[in-house]
């Protein structure tokens, strides 16, 4: 990786970086902060004892805007337990050093480490067949076939909303490998028929790889995904496809690109402007300025993002109602449910547990969004220190979609550290958790 502050490229702690001088991270105050992903002790020690390092080359370095430096320096900034971690990858924190003992209690620990992938999931032969390793099909691709394979990319998508991320990677190797070749009729219309299964079949791969951090292949996915559907010259098969790699973008932390890249692929359609827009333009539109506005709210830009959410607002009470138009699940309730994700990347827990006291959940659809509603709601109650009712929150997505918990890095990282911080019987309860969805 590279230092955000001077370029230079750098492997963690022992590169050739200097920014972060190599005896901070031997310190004891430094190790026991680093062990308990403690940004703002760190930021405050770096403050103190490295002179010439101001807030605005630890802002470049971490990835947050100076006003949260300055924030974690009094006391306040960086409690989010994600942005801290990014914040120490950021200043080189050596992370992937076990870990022995508890800096705030003194007493043996053991190093938990987050599985890239879940217990469940196995995504080889996924793999596989992405880097070009798996038997292509023999048998010709024709229109029937292509029929058949967009009704089967549609299974895959109903499986990726409902939760079931075992079977969509189960089915997705088989498509991709009927997807690889060419029709052997080049007729315009079937061609463009395989051009949108194909970007289809790849949107939906990479927001399965996406879900278990697999952020290699994802790119891989989301970049072949983006190619077919350009090729088509369709505009709303390009927004749609452009969703997943805005994703992409803001797993790399390239938030402002991310949501850049968001607003000006929805400016394309013009769904806010145009009378003919279709429902499927108009799903895609808001959909783009909803990520968009996650994608703001990380880079802790409150006024984009504000901005973002009233003009999806806008575009969904255009459209009437929620639907499912080109999979997006936009809609009015959708706008709710990004305004609490916004709320809590931007800090706000109390105002994000507000927002999901305002969503009637009966009205969530599909599945994958409501799921996401109660982990946003289980982040936010940990940011306010309201451990049980994190729980409650973590407990409620469980039932509702086992696969999402034990699938998805951030939720171990969500539950080690809720396990970590309760005690009583609140800690049996997310011990008893952390087995059930794989945390080691």
């Amino acid at each position: 990786m590279r230092c955000g502050n001077c370029g230079r490229a750098r492997d963690g702690h022992r590169g050739a970086c200097e920014c972060v001088p190599a005896w901070v991270w031997r310190d004891p105050e430094v190790v026991a902060a680093v062990r308990e992903h403690d940004a703002q002790r760190v930021i405050q020690f770096l403050r103190l004892r490295v002179k010439g390092l101001s807030q605005e080359a630890l802002a470049r370095m971490c990835g947050v805007a100076q006003s949260t430096i300055n924030r974690a320096e009094a006391g306040n900034g960086l409690t989010d337990r994600r942005k801290a971690h990014e914040a120490l990858q950021g200043l080189g924190a050596p992370l992937e050093k076990p870990v022995t003992a508890s800096a705030s209690s003194g007493a043996p620990r053991s190093h938990h480490r987050i599985p890239q992938v879940g217990p469940i999931l196995n995504v080889n032969e996924l793999a596989h067949t992405l880097i070009g390793h798996a038997t292509p099909s023999s048998s010709p691709l024709e229109s029937p076939a292509l029929t058949g394979l967009s009704r089967e990319v549609r299974r895959v998508k109903t499986a990726y909303q409902a939760c079931r991320y075992t079977e969509a990677a189960g089915r997705l190797p088989r498509i991709l490998r009927h997807l690889g070749q060419e029709p052997s009729a080049l007729e315009e219309e079937t061609r463009h028929l395989w051009l949108q299964v194909r970007a289809d079949a790849y949107h939906v791969t990479a927001s399965v790889l996406l879900k278990c951090d697999e952020r290699g292949l994802a790119w891989l996915a989301a970049d072949r995904s983006h190619q077919a559907a350009q090729a088509t010259q369709d505009p709303v098969l390009v927004g749609s496809s452009v969703r997943v790699y805005v994703r992409a973008l803001m797993r790399e932390r390239h938030y402002r690109t991310a949501a850049d890249l968001a607003v000006s692929t929805a400016e394309q359609l013009g769904p806010s402007t145009s009378s003919s827009s279709t429902a499927s333009a108009v799903s895609v539109y808001g959909s783009l300025m909803l990520i968009g506005a996650v994608a703001a709210a990380r880079q802790e830009d409150r006024t984009r993002t504000l901005s973002l959410l009233n003009e999806a607002d806008q575009a969904a009470r255009r459209l009437g109602g929620d639907h499912n138009h080109r999979w997006t699940a936009f809609g009015p309730t959708n706008v709710l449910l990004h305004r609490v994700s916004t709320a809590v990347e931007l800090g706000d827990a109390g105002q994000a547990v507000h927002q999901v006291r305002q969503i009637d959940t009966t009205r969530v659809a599909p599945v994958e969004r409501e799921v996401v509603l109660h982990l946003d709601t289980a982040r936010a109650y940990t940011q306010w220190g309201k451990l049980r009712e994190a729980y409650e929150a973590l407990t409620t997505a469980e039932r509702l979609a086992p696969e999402e918990l034990k699938e998805r890095p951030m939720v171990h990282r969500l539950v080690d550290e809720l396990r970590t911080r309760s005690t009583g019987h609140l800690k049996r309860d997310f011990v008893h958790l952390a087995d059930r969805v794989g945390v080691v």
